[in-house]
């Protein structure tokens, strides 16, 4: 368990192994979205899946062994080593060093040190692009930018984008963006001439990603090839992730995911599209619905969320993710430039 002044506590169930070592690490972060909150690992792998989104306080204090501070101790374990880091560490950094075994702590230190040191050029690059990068997003009648203003995406880590009305799109020289994004609400309303210059942007390479009702528009667009059902759940839902460029740096398996009755789909077999996170809803003989698929249409990409990764600090990397992916920034083949265009 862990706590603040007494005012929120989070729990991970572990079972611990009898007799046997176990690597227990913590890592608390409020600065950097990428790792933000409280994380939990046993063995370089997080146990579980947060049970709650909110913000909780910074901790003051840390107890292996107990269940809250009323209730004190209820177990005994042996401890053969404490680290501390002054930096959260991410889950590749966590499961690197557990994977670095019994060497000695010194060059556990120093081999974590050019992990780091590797890591952040990475993330420094991948930024570097995107920042060079225009961005536009979309909305309309029933897609209000209310919820979208400059400040929310700090936290997303993406520039600002260039809104561009629906109603706009056979007008505007699409190809001046890398990434177009359709926010959640009431999806679009395209007139063929606008659904038409959408599908030929990204076919001539430029980059979708669609949230919830956005994603709805990609899937009208004829961006993605799927059956669509609609489904009211409204919260969080569960959903299994699969590995791939938009999912990189969750090492869970399961997350809830937050929700706003996006749709469900069933993707078809097509050339160059994925399901990479499906709803764990229903049985069969019911198929598998897709929560978020990828495609790559044309020369561009599309990525179509049916809930809302911006929505909370576990999945708005997966947000970012997409766009970069979409940009072409990541998941590239060694040596392949992506699509860039000069902005401020």
């Amino acid at each position: 368990a862990m706590w603040g002044r007494g005012k929120k506590h989070r729990r991970y169930g572990w079972t611990f192994a009898q007799d046997k070592w176990m690597q227990i690490v913590v890592t608390w972060e409020t600065a950097d979205p990428d790792v933000s909150g409280l994380r939990l690992y046993t063995n370089g792998h997080e146990t579980g899946y947060p049970t709650a989104y909110q913000a909780i306080e910074a901790p003051e204090m840390l107890r292996v062994g107990c269940k809250s501070p009323e209730e004190g101790f209820f177990a005994k374990a042996a401890i053969d080593e404490v680290c501390i880091y002054n930096r959260s560490l991410s889950a590749s950094q966590v499961k690197a060093l557990y994977e670095s075994g019994n060497a000695p702590l010194p060059q556990k230190v120093a081999s974590l040190r050019e992990r780091i040191k590797r890591d952040d050029a990475v993330q420094a690059e991948r930024r570097d692009k995107l920042f060079n990068s225009k961005l536009g997003i979309i909305h309309g009648r029933n897609t209000s930018l209310l919820n979208w203003p400059d400040s929310a995406y700090v936290p997303l880590r993406i520039p600002v984008p260039t809104p561009i009305h629906e109603t706009e799109l056979e007008k505007t020289d699409l190809s001046q963006y890398a990434v177009l994004i359709v926010p959640g609400g009431g999806g679009l309303n395209l007139t063929e001439p606008n659904k038409e210059a959408l599908l030929r942007y990204v076919r001539e390479g430029g980059g979708y990603v669609g949230i919830c009702g956005g994603g709805v528009s990609a899937h009208k667009a004829g961006l993605i090839e799927a059956e669509s059902y609609q489904f009211g759940a409204q919260g969080s839902v569960f959903v299994k992730i699969k590995p791939h460029p938009v999912t990189e740096g969750c090492m869970l398996t399961e997350l809830l995911f937050p929700h706003a009755k996006g749709p469900l789909w069933v993707a078809k077999e097509v050339p160059d599209q994925e399901v990479i996170i499906v709803f764990k809803v229903g049985n069969p003989p019911l198929p598998t619905f897709a929560h978020t698929i990828v495609r790559k249409l044309g020369k561009g990409r599309v990525v179509a969320f049916s809930g809302h990764p911006e929505s909370s600090a576990e999945t708005r990397n997966f947000f970012r993710n997409a766009v970069l992916w979409a940009a072409k920034i990541i998941g590239q083949p060694p040596d392949t430039p992506p699509k860039t265009t000069a902005t401020r």
